[in-house]
Order: C-alpha cells, then structure tokens, then sequence
C-alpha cells in the first residue's frame, strides 16, 4: 500500500535515488522532455541535492525553504510532489509546485493522490492559521499535454504561456503557468 507522508533529512537518500532515476528518464528513447533540460544533462545534479537538503530543514519564513512530500511503497520512493519558495519578492503568498512519479507507478492516479494532499495539508494550516502559502503555481512544458490535463482534472487554472521559451536540444519549447488558490 501506497503511503504518502512528508520527507524528512532521512528520506533523502532513497528520494535522490528515485529522482535520479526519473531524471535519467527525461527525453529518453524518444520521449518528449519533462524537464527544461537537455537530455545530455538529465541527470541528478549536486546543486539540486543541496536545494533539496538545504530547503526541507528550513522553515517558511527563511530564503529558500522547500516542503516535500513522498510516496513509498516497501521502502521505495514511487513519486513525490514538492513546493518551494518563489525568488520574488512579496510573493510569500505563493509557492512553486514540482511533481513526479515513476514510470512503474503511471497511470494509476498516484499523480492526483499527491495533488490531493498536499492541498488537504496545506488547508489545514491554513484553518489552523499556520500557513502563509494560499496560492500555488507550476511550470509545465506546453507540449506535455499528459501533465497539464492532470493539473486542470485538479482545479488549476492556465494563467500563460511563453512561447519559444527554450531551445533546448535543438528544439524550440514553450512553457506554460498554471496556478491554484489553496
């Protein structure tokens, strides 16, 4: 059974492992990308280790904290979903929103199961006064149309989208920005 609880320092051995993995995965054998990065190099780098390490022991109010979520199964990391503090300033209002799962895991809705609680938790500090994030964004690819159908069927809205965005392997990518009230 899928269990879903937010990582502590601990889990990040285990959550690299799986992320690493995932990332190996981006623009693989043909796939479109997943991730603004070429596919040369989709890989798990130190500075996201240390963005990861760093953010999730610091707390709301502190540059650059990050919340993360996980969803194991017999000791492995299937998906997780995150949020982080945005670089803008008084924008504490809002958080940026990143999610995965793995490939064996796909399909079978654990994508709308994180979505899920991570908006139940976050709800619940808000009703406890605790939270200071109400409204929560993400990038996505614009031709990942598997993805921004997830984050519609979930109550995101479009808000934009910047075409030529990157050029990455050659190839011209749009990206688009959806958001969602808490």
């Amino acid at each position: 059974m899928i269990e879903i609880r937010q990582a502590t320092a601990a889990d990040l051995p285990l959550f690299f492992q799986y992320l690493a993995k995932q990332l190996e995965e981006n623009g693989a054998n043909n796939t479109p990308l997943f991730q603004p990065l070429s596919r040369s190099k989709s890989q798990l780098s130190d500075d996201m280790r240390i963005r990861f390490a760093e953010g999730i022991v610091r707390e709301r109010d502190q540059a650059g904290w990050r919340q993360l979520w996980i969803a194991m199964d017999n000791g492995q990391v299937l998906g997780h979903i995150d949020i982080r503090a945005t670089d803008e300033p008084y924008t504490e209002h809002r958080a940026l929103m990143g999610i995965g799962v793995d490939a064996s895991a796909r399909q079978q809705g654990l994508g709308k199961r994180l979505i899920d609680h991570l908006f139940s938790d976050l709800a619940s500090q808000l009703n406890f006064g605790d939270s200071i994030v109400e409204r929560i964004d993400l990038w996505v690819l614009s031709h990942n149309q598997a993805a921004k159908n997830l984050y519609l069927s979930m109550g995101f809205k479009l808000c934009g989208e910047l075409t030529d965005m990157f050029r990455i392997d050659g190839q011209s990518l749009d990206h688009t920005l959806m958001s969602r009230l808490v």
